[in-house]
């Protein structure tokens, strides 16, 4: 079942499938990360919510990896791998976020730890 990007207002809505449709899947934000890790969500697509970020934030997440991911990633040399990433407004009600959740306007990102001396090392 298609319906309308809420992302999006004033009418310029894509349609959407859980998953960002119309923007570039690939489009780097930084040398080792792409705008589709942070809004890849298994919630939006199980329920249908449309996750596509609005430019603004798109540009808070670019600002994020270049000031905070990827400066993790080159100073220890490991890979980074984004858990949770944007999140719109609808899918961080469904996930349970807070009201005011850094990942709605693409300031925060949840990390997957490989394991425990790895997070504090980090």
């Amino acid at each position: 079942m298609e319906r309308d990007c809420e992302c999006h207002p004033h009418g310029a809505h894509r349609h959407c499938h859980g998953t960002r449709m119309g923007l570039n899947d690939t489009m780097p934000l930084t040398e080792h990360f792409h705008l589709a890790e942070f809004v890849r969500s298994t919630t939006a697509t199980e329920l249908d919510i449309c996750n596509e970020p609005p430019a603004h934030v798109v540009r808070n997440l670019q600002a994020l990896c270049e000031n905070v991911l990827e400066p993790l990633r080159q100073h220890f040399g490991e890979r980074v791998i984004i858990a949770s990433g944007y999140r719109s407004a609808e899918l961080n009600a469904a996930v349970g976020g807070a009201l005011l959740s850094q990942h709605i306007t693409g300031e925060a990102a949840d990390i997957h730890l490989p394991d425990f001396s790895t997070g504090q090392k980090w």
